[in-house]
Parts: C-alpha cells; sequence; structure tokens
C-alpha cells in the first residue's frame, strides 16, 4: 500500500490479512474486517495511520503494529472473537509456545512506540492485548467483556514489556 490512502465502508473477508499496511499516514475507517487467517488490520513498518471505527471480527488477531511502526491511533473499533489476541503490538515470532491452553510468544525483536490505543471494545478473544518488545504506547478508555453490561475499562499506558490481560 502507498501512503495516504483511505479505504473507508469496506467489508474485507477471507483473506490472509484482511489490511495489511506498510506505509504512511493512512486512514483505514469504518470497515467491516471479518474471517481472516491472520489478523483483521496488520501495519509492518508503518507511521501516521488511523484505524478508527472498525467492526474487526473472527480473525486469529484483530489489530498488530510490529516492526517500527510508531505514531499509529488505534480508536473506536470493535474487536471481537479473536482467536489469539484482540490488539497485538510487537512482533513475536511464529511458532508459539502453547502452555496450559494459552498461546505464548516464542522469540522476536520490535520496537513499536508510541502508539495510541484508545476508546476500543475488545470481546471474547484468549488475550485482549499483548504488548511484546515495544515502550512507551498510550493505552486509554479501552473497554474488554460486554460493553453495554459493565465493561471492564483499562486504564493507563504501556511502559514495559508486559502482557495485559
Amino acid at each position: 500500500m502507498a501512503d495516504c490512502n483511505n479505504i473507508r465502508g469496506f467489508t474485507i473477508k477471507n483473506g490472509t490479512s484482511g489490511i495489511k499496511i506498510n506505509s504512511n499516514n493512512n486512514s483505514i475507517i469504518g470497515n467491516f474486517i471479518i474471517d481472516n487467517i491472520r489478523g483483521g488490520v496488520v501495519a509492518e513498518n508503518s507511521e501516521f495511520n488511523k484505524i478508527i471505527e472498525n467492526r474487526i471480527i473472527n480473525n486469529f488477531y484483530g489489530i498488530q503494529l510490529y516492526e517500527k511502526s510508531h505514531y499509529n491511533l488505534i480508536s473506536n473499533n470493535l474487536i471481537r472473537k479473536s482467536y489469539w489476541t484482540g490488539i497485538m503490538i510487537g512482533n513475536p515470532v511464529v511458532p508459539l509456545i502453547l502452555i496450559n491452553k494459552n498461546y505464548y510468544p516464542a522469540i522476536g525483536t520490535d520496537n513499536s512506540s508510541y502508539n495510541t490505543i484508545e476508546k476500543n471494545s475488545l470481546i471474547n478473544p484468549i488475550s485482549n492485548t499483548v504488548f511484546y518488545e515495544c515502550k512507551t504506547n498510550f493505552w486509554d478508555s479501552n473497554y474488554w467483556g460486554r460493553p453495554r453490561i459493565f465493561p471492564k475499562i483499562i486504564r493507563g499506558s504501556d511502559e514495559y514489556d508486559e502482557k495485559m490481560d
């Protein structure tokens, strides 16, 4: 994908990755992204992109930013029924290790930072979010669980390599 694209109002279904971004200053807004083998939206080595108000349902993971993806905005998305995780910042190298019915990254290197993740609803993923080998991502007013029945608000910012859920 070249720089400065606007993808709005599409249904994207049954691909490997629903939308893969490898460029800057793009807007992914108001799409329905469903049943993709890997991620719903994947950004690699990408900066200043906006991923806003999408319905991302039944993908292996909802949204992934990796390989030095900085200053991206992930806002007001509904991420539902992700097989592994709703939002992943970083790039764990496959294969994933299965321990006690949970998947964990084996190894990986990344440095995706200064992304803003706000006002997203994450419903039914195995893991809500994974931050892997990245620092200083800003996390505010995200929800997991059922958004209409006492959602759990997630506050704060990611300052460490950690799995939040």
